[in-house]
């Protein structure tokens, strides 16, 4: 596992203390930064692993996956270095720069589908009609075990934390973090966060089942789940100690105090973890927390919004 991430130049991402977070905020904030990979989110740990391990047979059959554009791009970027072929399904809203990007590696992008969950539909079918290759991001292991990486980088910092916050989306970060933090922190508390306008996987945590047919209206397109993968859901429940639902309308005021504070872009799905803190403040005073700012893809009139609009502190 580590061989392919330690001849990757961007391993390990920055991880710092965010002072002026947290002094405005009373703890020690420390902030993983995976937007800095050369894709801009933390999936390329995942998909190099899958890749390198797997080239023989990508080579025969090529890969499809479906994604909201981090993890395509990530496999994109993956295969690309070995030039197989390569299709990727992203729904029809799919944030612009993600698209372009992916666009760059050579991967061939089909628009489909009202959300990931009905793109994933159909780029199971176009795998089973052509025989490529399907991975599925929640489901295929080497994503979670790239996830773990990012703990082990984490732990090497410092083994004194008091709390994790993940963003939760199909549930492979915060299995990979998790499954490492609790072999040398059985007792750090671990969070998962999830934006109120996609609550699929908060259902799933505590009330045993998302519900699957409700629309999602995030602009967490990152976090955006409307069906949860029941064998992630069950296999990640006994691995968290909790998970927060933070309202939709905190996400653009936390994009912008990213800016503000520590002058860094990240995209809501990143921006969560800061909500999710501002949001539940009085049980994390005083506490030694890591955060995983996952990725740093902002659509423009999310970033224009946020520029015209108010900071969370």
């Amino acid at each position: 596992m580590g061989n392919i991430l330690a001849h990757q130049s961007w391993v390990p991402t920055p991880f710092y203390r965010a002072m002026s977070l947290s002094q405005k905020l009373g703890m020690d904030l420390w902030l993983k930064r995976e937007d800095c990979t050369p894709v801009g989110s933390f999936k390329l740990r995942g998909a190099l692993l899958a890749v390198e391990k797997h080239k023989a047979l990508l080579k025969e059959r090529g890969l499809c996956v479906a994604s909201a554009g981090n993890y395509g791009l990530a496999m994109a970027f993956a295969v690309s270095v070995w030039q197989y072929e390569n299709v990727v399904f992203v729904p029809e809203n799919v944030t612009e720069s993600k698209e372009s990007s992916i666009r760059t590696t050579g991967a061939y992008v089909i628009k489909k589908g009202r959300d990931f969950d009905e793109s994933k539909q159909y780029a199971k079918s176009y795998a089973q009609e052509t025989g490529m290759i399907y991975w599925e991001d929640g489901v295929l292991p080497e994503m979670a075990l790239g996830s773990g990486t990012i703990a082990q980088e984490i732990i090497n910092v410092s083994s004194s934390w008091d709390t994790i916050l993940v963003p939760l989306g199909n549930g492979s970060l915060i299995k990979g973090i998790a499954l490492e933090m609790r072999k040398i922190l059985p007792k750090i508390r671990i969070i998962g966060l999830v934006p109120s306008g996609s609550p699929s996987m908060w259902e799933a945590f505590h009330e045993g089942q998302g519900t699957a047919e409700a629309e999602t209206q995030t602009i967490a397109d990152g976090l955006s789940v409307r069906i949860p993968i029941q064998k992630i859901t069950d296999e990640i429940k006994g691995l968290m100690d909790d998970v927060w639902l933070v309202p939709e309308k905190m996400l653009v005021p936390a994009v912008r105090t990213f800016l503000d504070t520590e002058r860094i872009l990240v995209e809501p799905s990143a921006a969560i973890t800061l909500a999710g803190i501002v949001n539940n403040i009085s049980s994390l005073s005083g506490e030694k927390i890591a955060t995983i700012v996952t990725g740093c893809h902002v659509q423009t009139k999310v970033l224009q919004d946020a520029l015209l609009g108010s900071s969370l502190l």
